[in-house]
């Protein structure tokens, strides 16, 4: 697969995450690392120069095979005595180079006849005098009349040796794997062991809540088996992937709660209003999001497409792929991605101001933006109010990234070829 200069990547810096197109990735790397990113590798490459093939994933190291001054083409200079029978592979001394041997044919009265290049040694001039050794000969000498002058080489790949496709491919079998050190090892939910900093969304939904008692209709999810309706406005959750413990954050949209977390699930109860005495409804959309502590995602998830901390009057203090936030009527907001979703089947989850007596909703939604509400509890009203809000969608593809093994394994090759 090649990339496409518009592909989306995730960058980890410090535990913080965000998006960055190809092409832009690309030149940096180019320019910081000095590794060339492409599906071609570059032109006029010098002795150590990087290259990451971006069709087949592999790193390759430009190797000098053969320098300048590389002996093409000799001539007899003088053809000597001695030389009774022909000579395959014969050294030679002189000249401002080092390496050369000829062959030859034995001429008329024992002299060197017909010389032409066996080994063509480096370092060599055009016009730089050679003679030839060995036992017998005497007074023959060659004359250097061609050598090369652009260095040749190749490129030798420089990844891992038991990777002939690349980075070895985790086991796809449902669980979740991190590689450290060579080996892909399991990772289960978020607890102990291996050390994995990912601050996305470990599991999120969007479905809809009005079927018949029983699995509901599942717009989108990350890491979500099922969603089963036990009662009016009563859900139960089972992950596809258990979490590490039952202690995880769940954020919803509507008047929700929940309850009976486990590692592999949990109940969400959806009612009429804010008030504890208020009736259970059925949802549609029902969105929610899980957050785990030191959790992987499924292979393919990522964090949140879209957030922004919004003020009452429509002020974006903060976003991710957030084009504008319009106040379009009291309480009502218009958002604008500055990226679509693929479709308007993802999940937002929401939460209001500090201190406030009222709930978000999502009146709208399609794949250019959304519309949110914010309805008091109090005067049951719409009302200007501060707010949050989180979108998740199945958009986007964990980054093919060049880790640090394979840099590793890159200087190890480096050093062994200079060795040779």
């Amino acid at each position: 697969m090649s990339f496409q200069n518009d592909d989306l990547f995730l960058v980890n810096r410090g535990g913080d995450s965000f998006k960055t197109e190809y092409v832009q990735l690309k030149q940096s790397i180019n320019e910081d690392s000095g590794v060339h990113v492409d599906n071609n590798p570059p032109t006029n490459p010098n002795d150590g120069d990087l290259w990451f093939n971006s069709d087949d994933g592999r790193l390759y190291v430009w190797y000098v095979t053969e320098t300048t001054g590389i002996v093409t083409d000799v001539s007899v200079r003088q053809g000597g005595s001695g030389y009774n029978s022909a000579g395959n592979d014969v050294s030679t001394n002189g000249g401002s180079g080092t390496g050369l041997t000829i062959n030859y044919q034995a001429g008329v009265g024992g002299t060197l006849v017909n010389p032409t290049v066996n080994s063509g040694g480096h370092s060599y001039n055009v016009g730089d005098v050679v003679f030839v050794t060995g036992s017998g000969h005497a007074n023959g000498s060659i004359s250097i009349t061609a050598v090369n002058t652009t260095p040749t080489g190749q490129w030798v790949d420089a990844s891992p040796d038991n990777a002939a496709d690349g980075i070895e491919e985790a086991p796809i079998d449902g669980k979740q794997y991190a590689r450290q050190d060579g080996t892909w090892e399991e990772v289960v939910g978020g607890g102990g062991g291996t050390t994995i900093n990912y601050n996305g969304a470990s599991a999120w939904a969007s479905f809809n809540g009005t079927a018949a008692n029983g699995p509901q209709p599942i717009f989108n999810n990350l890491n979500v088996s099922s969603v089963t309706k036990t009662a009016s406005g009563t859900y139960n959750v089972v992950f596809a992937n258990p979490m590490g413990s039952a202690n995880y954050s769940v954020t919803s949209n509507g008047y929700s709660y929940t309850q009976n977390r486990t590692a592999n699930g949990f109940t969400i109860v959806y009612k009429t209003n804010g008030d504890g005495g208020a009736a259970l409804q059925n949802v549609n959309p029902g969105d929610f999001a899980v957050h785990a502590l030191n959790a992987l995602p499924p292979r393919g998830g990522t964090g949140a497409d879209a957030w922004v901390s919004c003020k009452a009057d429509g002020t974006v203090e903060s976003s991710f792929n957030i084009a504008s936030v319009t106040k379009s009527a009291t309480g009502k907001y218009d958002l604008v991605f500055t990226t679509p979703m693929p479709t308007a089947e993802y999940a937002i989850t929401t939460a209001a101001g500090f201190g406030s007596s009222a709930s978000v909703f999502v009146l709208s939604k399609t794949t250019t933006g959304c519309q949110i509400g914010v309805f008091s509890d109090i005067t049951q009203a719409y009302l200007d109010m501060d707010f949050n809000a989180v979108v998740h969608a199945s958009n986007a593809q964990l980054p093919d990234t060049i880790t640090m093994q394979m840099w590793d394994d890159l200087v190890a090759r480096v050093t062994a070829l200079e060795n040779n």
